[in-house]
């Protein structure tokens, strides 16, 4: 109860549900973005590659930079790479384009999952870990399942994705500045802060 009647939990639940829709939107139509673009099925396989590796990478350099910097920075920063990401896709045309899409929205999203599975911990302690992270679980569910809906729908719509992707970009940059405000509680329930 204590965590939801914070600020910083409820900018989370927003950051959490995004990227959740967002990406998983683009995984379910990459190869369908790609055909539109000109590219191949083979261009689309081959960025699937790249951005789990940005992904990796971002994750393990993301954990240590956690230790290291504020966590709403960081959170920041994660989602100038996811939201420019999502523009970068746009954009896609090449091989070079596909690279620095694949390469910035995995890097965002690696980023993102290592700070956000340390900013329960450090805001709100481990004695309530469980319910926080089961309720946003449910969040990034539902918003998971949003995702490829309402881009199926766009392209049928709009007969292209840039549409629905440039309106997630829209929605996606604003985040920047708002995680900003999602600084660590005064109180910590059940255990002190870490």
């Amino acid at each position: 109860a204590f965590a939801m009647r914070t600020r910083a939990y409820w900018i989370m639940a927003v950051t959490v549900a995004m990227p959740a829709m967002i990406v998983t939107g683009i995984h379910f139509h990459a190869v369908q973005i790609y055909l539109d673009a000109g590219l191949t099925e083979a261009d689309a396989t081959s960025m699937f590659g790249r951005f789990a590796v940005a992904v990796a990478g971002a994750m393990l350099i993301g954990g240590v930079m956690a230790d290291r910097f504020r966590l709403n920075v960081l959170l920041s920063g994660s989602l100038i790479g996811i939201s420019g990401g999502i523009w970068l896709l746009t954009q896609v045309n090449s091989s070079w384009t596909s690279s620095l899409f694949a390469v910035s929205l995995g890097v965002g999203q690696g980023l993102f999952m290592a700070v956000r599975s340390t900013l329960w911990v450090r805001y709100y302690g481990r004695a309530h870990l469980g319910k926080i992270r089961g309720t946003l679980a449910t969040v990034e569910v539902a918003a998971s399942s949003t995702g490829p809906l309402l881009m199926g729908v766009a392209h049928d719509l709009f007969g292209s994705y840039n549409d629905i992707l440039t309106l997630f970009a829209a929605i996606t940059a604003p985040m920047v500045l708002v995680t900003l405000f999602a600084t660590p509680p005064r109180q910590v329930t059940g255990e002190p802060q870490c």
